[in-house]
């Protein structure tokens, strides 16, 4: 699943008189979602985060998106919910370079 956003970032330019300059831009963000489902008590958020990172789901993209973000989820078929509360997208890859392998 992926899911698009935008993001503000801001450029700090100094220039040739010694001004600051602040750059404001919107760029797009990725954030790409693998889910696992598990009817036991275990965990498997870390499980999808690994199969996104190792299939390099975000590669296709890289050139298309500032920022690229992965994002593994876990449902319990047993407590009927995301098992995973603590939830951090993990970012891999920034301006089209890989952040993390």
């Amino acid at each position: 699943m992926r899911v698009e956003n935008t993001e503000t970032i801001y450029d700090n330019d100094m220039t040739p008189d010694q001004a600051l300059n602040v750059k404001k831009k919107t760029v797009k963000v990725l954030y790409i979602f693998e889910f696992k489902i598990t009817n036991a008590d275990k965990n498997k958020s870390n499980d999808a985060l690994r199969q996104i990172i190792k299939k390099d789901y975000g590669f296709s993209h890289k050139d298309d998106y500032y920022k690229i973000y992965g994002v593994g989820l876990c449902f319990s078929t047993k407590e009927k919910n995301i098992m995973n509360t603590n939830i951090k997208p993990t970012l891999l890859y920034e301006n089209g370079l890989k952040k993390i392998s």
